[in-house]
């Protein structure tokens, strides 16, 4: 009678346990899931950051740029970037397309309102690119005027990680190699939204997509 009342505490705290680590398991998870830090952009300018891993979104110009903005992102653990509507040009080429490392979303105000763009005057790389395993949402925006000169991937590269287009379009990006729009190496999800190419699981050179996913 007694060992039975112990085995069944013994029980118990088993199972106590286990839901206890179940539970930290699922709050870990979320937490990676769903950064907590927003930014919103409010300068079309193409910018770096005055300080990287402040926590700011600050440039020297006293704005928060989209590119200052992403690097804050990636020197943390994530960020939703508010993209309101307007033009955003990208001409530092120095520091080439804006790599999204971390888990990131950016949030525009519509595809026909909110353009994240290479420099027309002469811009030779893409616009985007995925890796480190990041899960990202691109959402309300179009991506445009992407070159990747001798590389892959005009438009956006997905080297490692997860990626979801969400009512946005992907369009007049350009690459020498694979994958003029989209270069796919990962996970790639897109939800009503225009790529204005098949992707395909064979090469589809210049001006199409490639991606590995059936």
């Amino acid at each position: 009678m007694q060992l039975n009342k112990i085995d069944r505490i013994i029980a118990l705290s088993a199972i106590s346990i286990s839901l206890i680590l179940l539970l930290m398991f699922v709050l870990e998870r979320t937490a990676q899931a769903s950064p907590t830090v927003t930014f919103t952009v409010n300068t079309t300018l193409d910018e770096i950051d005055d300080n990287v891993g402040n926590g700011l979104c600050h440039t020297a110009t006293n704005h928060c740029s989209l590119r200052a903005a992403v690097m804050e992102a990636n020197n943390g653990s994530g960020a939703t970037i508010v993209v309101p509507a307007g033009t955003y040009t990208l001409t530092l080429s120095g520091y080439g397309d804006l790599e999204l490392r971390k888990d990131i979303t950016l949030d525009g105000a519509g595809s026909n309102l909110t353009i994240i763009q290479g420099n027309p005057a002469g811009w030779t790389e893409r616009i985007l690119r995925v890796r480190n395993n990041a899960k990202v949402t691109v959402n309300g925006v179009t991506l445009r005027y992407g070159h990747a000169v001798n590389n892959w991937g005009g438009g956006i590269y997905v080297v490692t990680g997860t990626l979801t287009i969400k009512n946005s379009v992907v369009d007049r990006n350009t690459a020498n190699y694979n994958g003029g729009r989209i270069f796919n190496n990962d996970q790639l999800t897109v939800k009503h939204s225009s790529i204005l190419s098949k992707i395909l699981r064979a090469a589809a050179r210049h001006y199409g997509c490639r991606s590995n996913i059936a």
